[in-house]
């Protein structure tokens, strides 16, 4: 019972601090790219206050209407259980489509949003006490997590992932009330795209919008000064299109790659970027935190840029971002 109580407490000291900029890093471990001791380790090491990762639908729901925790996420439940102890705030995506509903791509069927609140209310149940943040979703607007003429077309309807979202959001506040609901995960700059989901409502059903502000595609304009300024612009809209809400903008992805080839940056480079974006971020009231993208390595070739976004080599070694990430972290967060 006092173990019981002592963890209760480190949750609670989590939950409190969760007003507080958040310091975060995509994991992967719910994708199972990572190990699990290797990523506690570094999260505890990096002294991370947060970490994003995901929950996959299709992996929970095997047979139609049947909702099981599947032992593929066992990693991940692990580590959410160990980073609640320590008082990390782990952020969860609820994504992504399932073979049963809709082609297994992107949802706008009564049956399919059905079927996905079911599934969020299963997966928020399971967390309760560990977890009280979740983003729905994730780059639809570019049509992530889409089927294969989905993703071609790099668009996803913002009417439809209002409804999704909506959906959603009812789902985790019938299970946890005080859970934070993070909408958007929206990728690039098609601001036409947030208006359109404005209309339908979209504002409605979130506690925070959240976004991708890449920009090292600009090459030697994609600065961290560049990537707040199109953060300042999402912001100055969502004001307007959101009048009174005073929503908070949450960076779940953002980080430049160390791959050789264009737009790729010295490891060096990619540290003084990591300290300078996270001292601007701070400077924004309205930003809640930033998740770097990522830990580790997402695999072995220097020339692919989605190889080289990592904290972490594949090989264990940290590059210097990863002290730089320690060093933000005394300036940024309690």
């Amino acid at each position: 019972m006092k173990f019981l109580l002592a963890v209760m407490a480190t949750l609670l000291v989590g939950v409190a601090e969760g007003a507080s900029f958040q310091v975060g890093v995509g994991v992967h471990v719910g994708q199972n790219k990572n190990p699990l001791d290797a990523t506690a380790a570094a999260l505890e090491q990096g002294r991370f206050t947060s970490f994003r990762d995901e929950v996959f639908w299709h992996r929970l729901e095997r047979k139609k209407g049947v909702l099981e925790f599947p032992e593929s996420l066992r990693d991940l439940d692990h580590l959410v259980t160990l980073s609640a102890q320590r008082g990390v705030r782990p952020l969860l995506i609820l994504d992504y489509g399932n073979p049963f509903y809709d082609g297994g791509g992107q949802l706008s069927s009564p049956e399919a949003l059905a079927a996905w609140s079911r599934y969020v209310r299963f997966v928020v149940k399971h967390f309760k006490g560990r977890v009280d943040q979740f983003e729905v979703w994730n780059e639809w607007n570019i049509g992530g997590g889409g089927t294969p003429a989905q993703r071609s077309a790099r668009y996803g309807s913002p009417e439809d992932y209002a409804k999704v979202l909506k959906a959603a959001y009812d789902a985790v506040k019938a299970e946890n009330a005080s859970a934070t609901v993070i909408g958007g995960a929206f990728a690039g700059y098609d601001y036409k795209w947030i208006e359109a989901f404005a209309r339908a409502g979209g504002f409605g059903s979130l506690d925070g919008f959240s976004a991708h502000p890449y920009v090292f595609a600009e090459g030697k304009k994609g600065t961290p000064d560049s990537a707040l300024r199109h953060l300042d612009e999402l912001k100055a809209l969502i004001d307007r299109l959101a009048p009174g809400r005073s929503v908070p903008v949450y960076v779940t992805e953002t980080g430049w790659p160390v791959h050789t080839g264009v737009n790729g940056v010295t490891e060096e480079q990619a540290a003084t970027y990591l300290r300078q974006f996270m001292l601007l971020a701070k400077s924004r009231p309205w930003i809640a935190g930033v998740w770097w993208y990522d830990l580790f390595d997402d695999g072995d070739t220097a020339t692919n840029t989605e190889h080289r976004f990592g904290l972490i080599d594949r090989g264990g070694v940290k590059r210097p971002a990863f002290q730089s990430v320690i060093e933000a972290r005394s300036k940024v967060a309690p």
